[in-house]
């Protein structure tokens, strides 16, 4: 792998097509860079001189994200690799570490837990972590719930008590060997029966690992097994007339059984499979549904959300790709078929080099894998109405009163019921955009956005660009509107402007500035 860091030189467009011309022709990805040296895009390729190239060649495709993007480079950063996968294994970590404004990124993945049974100790502990590390132990997740972790595990320790201290326990030939020595011991736990107490000797490291393999197999999904061995035991405590020990195992089961029944869904002759399907809103975010199958049940469901509110030229296809990749690269269950609703080119490769061995990505058309992926979509679909509903509670009260508060510092009497904003991009005085974005009660209104694509050319006149897209916009509202009648000027040393028609103020707003950017904002409707 060979680094390239390029210093800044005199004028940014010339230094950025300098870096360009000498980028390699080899595969590797690339980091954009603003001027506050933060990374807001990472890109992979195939030929890193040609794709860079391709930001800053006079295309008309380019999309208004992608010019915008573009315009707040001030640095590019390019890393080679031996091959197209790499590429993609770098390009994946590089995204995890720097989250940059303008991928798909994971939403809240640092609340992202995983189960740790260090199997490598004499007597394994299980955890809740946050990240895997090479460090021999076996891991289960991503879970997205810690919650819920928390209070399987705990229902899974009343009936295998094993220890979560960090002391050091191994098993010696005169009986246990205890070091790093952080708490007084036997602890609480083995007074109240979350223990076995192997710190005292009390038990073998053989017989611990029988609670350990039962929790083990609990989280592959062989329930079967754990029933059926709880169930022997309270049928021999029951014999030898130990009658409250047989109502402890019988409530065991009862709790194993409740757990499972909203999760243990039988899908016959199917093993070891992930379903993914997901519900993308264009330009905004994708909500993806995960059924985890094991030996033929449904074991675990999970619920992600990307944001892609900013990201460049992306599709449903491409989001579906960056979900998978994102998510395996940090799995630590991966199985041998996954069902998607799409055809992904080269994630197979991508999910064998993960994996280190075959994995099977299948897009099902009939069939019993195509009802569960229908099934998959619908938790996609109900996850993203529920997320919206979360939001829209949650927020509520606070877009009412920040509604309250506009109106108040603007100086408007009418309630605010829809806003527009407008706002000028452009590429170094050429290729003029005017956007609109519309906001009802106080919530985007996504559908109602407008792009104007200005004829001022060859110069940056903001004012000209507003007041054409104003105009085409105003047209739809106060009819036949013509040239002459919005009419920009300053009064009391402050820019307005106004919509006339036959000498009747229809509308008159103001023109301010953010920063360096001058915008327009409605003040009123007369």
């Amino acid at each position: 792998m060979v680094l390239f860091i390029l210093k800044m030189i005199t004028d940014n467009i010339d230094y950025l097509k300098h870096i360009v011309r000498n980028a390699p022709t080899l595969p590797g990805v690339y980091e954009m860079i603003d001027g506050d040296g933060k990374v807001i895009y990472v890109g992979k390729a195939k030929n890193l001189r040609k794709r860079l190239q391709s930001y800053f060649n006079n295309s008309k495709d380019k999309s208004v994200k992608t010019k915008v993007m573009v315009s707040k480079v001030a640095d590019i950063k390019v890393i080679t690799v031996n091959s197209e996968l790499e590429a993609v294994i770098l390009e994946t970590n590089l995204i995890k570490e720097f989250r940059p404004k303008y991928n798909v990124l994971m939403k809240d993945n640092k609340n992202y837990v995983y189960v740790k049974i260090t199997v490598n100790e004499d007597f394994p502990r299980v955890l809740v972590v946050r990240k895997v590390l090479n460090d021999g132990a076996k891991y289960f997740g991503p879970k997205t719930a810690k919650h819920k972790v928390v209070k399987t595990l705990d229902v899974l320790r009343k009936i295998f008590p094993y220890r979560t201290c960090n002391l050091d326990i191994k098993e010696g030939e005169n009986g246990v060997v205890v070091s790093n020595k952080v708490i007084n011991y036997p602890c609480l736990d083995f007074h109240i029966k979350r223990c076995l107490a192997p710190c005292i000797g009390n038990v073998s490291s053989v017989e611990y690992k029988r609670n350990i393999q039962s929790v083990i197999d609990f989280f592959n999904g062989k329930y079967e097994g754990i029933i059926d061995d709880l169930r022997k035991k309270m049928l021999l405590a029951a014999e030898e007339k130990r009658f409250e020990d047989a109502g402890k195992f019988r409530d065991y089961i009862n709790v194993i059984e409740g757990i499972l029944e909203y999760q243990s869904v039988s899908v016959p002759n199917f093993e070891n499979v992930d379903v993914i399907n997901y519900v993308y809103e264009e330009g905004d975010s994708a909500f993806f549904s995960l059924f985890q199958i094991r030996e033929g049940k449904i074991v675990n469901q999970l619920n992600f959300r990307l944001s892609v509110s900013d990201v460049l030229d992306v599709k449903g296809n491409d989001v579906l790709g960056e979900f998978i990749k994102r998510y395996y690269v940090d799995a630590v269950d991966i199985p041998k078929e996954i069902l998607v609703p799409d055809v992904i080119d080269d994630l197979g490769e991508f999910l064998e080099f993960v994996a280190g061995r075959k994995v099977v990505v299948r897009v099902p058309a009939r069939g019993r894998k195509n009802e569960i992926l229908e099934l998959a979509y619908k938790n996609a679909l109900n996850f993203q109405k529920l997320s919206f509903v979360k939001w829209e509670g949650r927020n509520r009260s606070y877009i009412e009163k920040a509604l309250v508060d506009l109106k108040e510092i603007l100086g408007i009497e009418n309630d605010l019921k829809r806003i527009e904003c407008y706002d000028i991009s452009h590429h170094n005085g050429k290729e003029t955009v005017a956007s609109m974005v519309v906001f009802m009660n106080g919530v985007p209104e996504k559908k109602l956005y407008r792009k104007f694509k200005i004829g001022v050319e060859g110069k940056v006149d903001d004012y000209a660009s507003l007041r054409e897209a104003l105009s085409r916009r105003f047209r739809y509202l106060v009819g036949s509107l013509e040239k002459g009648r919005l009419f920009v000027k300053k009064v009391d040393g402050v820019d307005v402007f106004e919509i006339r028609k036959d000498k009747k103020v229809l509308c008159k707003g103001k023109v301010f500035v953010i920063g360096k950017m001058k915008k327009v904002l409605i003040t009123d409707f007369v």
